[in-house]
């Protein structure tokens, strides 16, 4: 490969991951130079001094969700193409990431190699997803009264949804996403309605059924 002078800015919280796509990504596009950041709030301000090429983002970020993130990215960085990297498949996250902004979406278990190709292919300019979910988001942009209940939720509201099945407490979930407990039962409150359900037991069986937030 004919060897290249760009910056990809990378965001995990977890080291052995950043090593990991930091590594791949000097391999397989020689001449990269990996930055990397660890919070939502590191990556902006990065991403606010310098032009990436690329940007690298898990969405399980303390502090801010990443979905939230990439859609601030998206104003601060808007020639710099974002890439979800997550545990999460595509078909559990892949449509909120697209609406957020991101212009590929790499499970984390498929492993480097996938990585370093959805790089090279947002550089180009072109989207890295598969064509069932760009035909999903197609579709959907055209009736979006035929959305699934979970497919109308807001980001935040999905991540909200993502804690409480995780079994995190509305205090944790308030730590976590750096917001007060009366915001996030505001939240808690307008998701159960979009979801036009009762009960949190309601909204597990709802997640189990779809295999919404499962990391098998």
């Amino acid at each position: 490969m004919t060897k290249c002078n760009m910056s990809i800015l990378v965001i995990d919280d977890h080291d052995m991951i950043l090593r990991g796509a930091a590594a791949t990504l000097h391999e397989e596009i020689p001449g990269a130079q990996v930055v990397v950041a660890r919070t939502a709030s590191e990556a902006l301000e990065k991403a606010a001094a310098e032009h990436f090429a690329a940007i690298v983002a898990d969405l399980n970020l303390p502090g801010r969700g990443g979905l939230d993130m990439i859609r601030q990215m998206r104003r601060l960085a808007p020639r710099s193409p974002i890439i979800v990297h997550s545990m999460h498949t595509e078909e559990q996250f892949g449509l909120a990431a697209m609406r957020a902004g991101a212009r590929g979406y790499v499970c984390k278990a498929d492993g480097g190699d996938l990585l370093a190709k959805a790089v090279r292919t947002v550089i180009s300019g072109r989207a890295f997803v598969s064509d069932d979910l760009l035909n999903r988001l197609a579709f959907l942009a055209s009736d979006p009264d035929c959305a699934d209940p979970h497919e109308q939720l807001s980001d935040r509201e999905l991540e909200v949804y993502r804690l409480i099945v995780d079994g995190k407490s509305g205090k944790e979930i308030a730590h976590q996403l750096s917001l007060s407990p009366k915001t996030v039962s505001t939240y808690r409150a307008r998701l159960l309605e979009k979801m036009r359900m009762q009960t949190e037991s309601e909204l597990f069986r709802y997640a189990l059924e779809r295999r919404l937030f499962s990391t098998d």
